[in-house]
């Protein structure tokens, strides 16, 4: 006999999982998906509700350093509850911004909605009352005018506004931008807190 092999008394040890593990895993994996998957949404999720919350909040802020750098006045103008664009005024009034890769005209999902409204009475009451003299001024004729609802002034300030995006028919699940006078913009779950 050849001497040092051993036949048929070796102890081998396998690495890896055994069946039984595996099946396991698996039956915990099951378990655990069949209890979270009802409990979500269908349609757009509330992680797509804040990432709408978060890019308007960077719009806006970026609009507003912006108007601080190159001296000119910016808006957002909420088109509708599922739209809105940024305009700039200039000598022939509000116009859209120039075509860039940030400011451009948003469309929100369709299960997200958008309501404006100004942050405090005294700026709803002048927003409304320079409106009302905008709209007089202008011919049957002439081309209705662009009308920002939020403006970021080049001296820094901003039209303070509270802007409630919603996911679902309902409005149950709700997100807030704040504009402040003073130029901060804040994303709140709550508008109280």
């Amino acid at each position: 006999m050849a001497a040092g092999r051993n036949v048929g008394c070796c102890s081998v040890q396998s690495k890896g999982f055994t069946l039984l593990e595996i099946m396991l895993v698996l039956v915990l994996l099951s378990l655990a998906s069949s209890l979270i998957i009802p409990r979500l949404p269908s349609g757009s999720s509330s992680s797509d509700l804040r990432l709408q919350v978060e890019r308007f909040a960077a719009l806006a802020r970026a609009a507003h350093q912006q108007a601080l750098l190159e001296g000119r006045t910016v808006g957002i103008e909420v088109t509708s509850t599922s739209e809105y664009e940024f305009v700039q005024l200039d000598a022939k009034g509000w116009s859209e911004l120039p075509e860039s890769r940030l400011f451009r005209p948003v469309d929100l999902p369709e299960d997200i909605s958008m309501n404006y409204s100004a942050g405090d009475s005294f700026w709803q009451e002048a927003l409304e009352y320079e409106q009302d003299d905008d709209a007089s001024a202008f011919s049957e004729d002439s081309e209705v005018q662009k009308q920002p609802e939020i403006v970021f002034w080049d001296s820094g300030e901003i039209s303070p506004a509270n802007v409630r995006f919603c996911l679902g028919k309902n409005e149950t699940i709700c997100q807030w931008v704040v504009l402040e006078e003073t130029g901060e913009v804040l994303v709140k779950e709550n508008l109280n807190g």
